[in-house]
């Protein structure tokens, strides 16, 4: 199973033109949407357009742009003195008993504003990837098990990484996985993961950040298209499949 998600749908109209762009080319079999991001509504609204709801889930973001909820925009752990979020994640990591409490408040009233936009979140990632930060992993996945979103992306062990790396990754995702989510063997990057037969025994996840660029759909900010990209997984993974509520338990 090659799962091929698109991240910070919502982000932008920019961000919006591309992911569904690259959904309408078969490019992309899933997304995550960013629920306090100037592009929500109008992202929401091309996912009914598209029909393409099964395949959303939700983008946590605690970095970037203004939080939902009053009490983490008074939080310096977590946002500046403008109430936005810093986006320093070593911060992040370093939060108290009371702090930890308020940032799960957020995670579960973006849930909940995906929800009231008639979206079922069928899986979940975080914008820089936080909840793969121990001090946030508890917090984010602890949220998210409880606001019963189904399925969770690992921290990546695909892509070029040292042995220390390795092992790290493999310790941070044993946690993510004993909170009961189901997950994809694998995770890494479509623009520089090689797969190979050993990692298609297993469900296998890939990231990408389409952009649309006079016509072309582009693999984040550089010059290639995603469709060359693609092209080499294909190869060897014929199909894409989304992140359904089938595959849970």
């Amino acid at each position: 199973m090659l799962i091929v998600n698109a991240g910070d749908l919502g982000l932008s109209c920019e961000a919006n033109a591309g992911i569904m762009a690259a959904f309408a080319s078969g490019l992309i079999s899933s997304a995550t949407l960013m629920a306090n991001m100037p592009g929500f509504e109008e992202a929401c609204q091309l996912v009914m357009d598209y029909g393409c709801g099964k395949r959303v889930g939700v983008h946590v973001n605690l970095t970037q742009g203004r939080p939902i909820t009053a009490q983490v925009q008074r939080l310096r752990a977590v946002c500046d003195r403008e109430g936005l979020f810093h986006g320093h994640v070593p911060h992040l990591t370093r939060l108290t008993g009371s702090d930890r409490a308020i940032v799960a408040d957020e995670v579960a009233a973006q849930v909940k504003r995906i929800r009231e936009h008639g979206i079922e979140p069928t899986h979940a990632d975080a914008h820089h990837h936080v909840h793969t930060r121990l001090g946030l992993l508890e917090v984010v996945c602890t949220a998210l098990r409880e606001l019963r979103v189904p399925a969770i992306r690992i921290s990546r062990n695909l892509g070029g990484l040292t042995p220390w790396a390795s092992a790290a990754k493999y310790v941070i995702n044993r946690r993510i996985r004993s909170y009961g989510f189901w997950t994809t063997q694998w995770f890494g990057s479509a623009s520089d993961s090689e797969l190979s037969p050993r990692h298609l025994a297993s469900p296998i996840e890939l990231m990408t950040h389409p952009i649309s660029v006079r016509g072309r759909i582009l693999d984040g900010a550089g010059e290639v298209t995603l469709a060359a990209v693609m092209r080499r997984h294909l190869a060897m993974c014929p199909g894409l499949s989304p992140y359904p509520a089938c595959h849970t338990g």
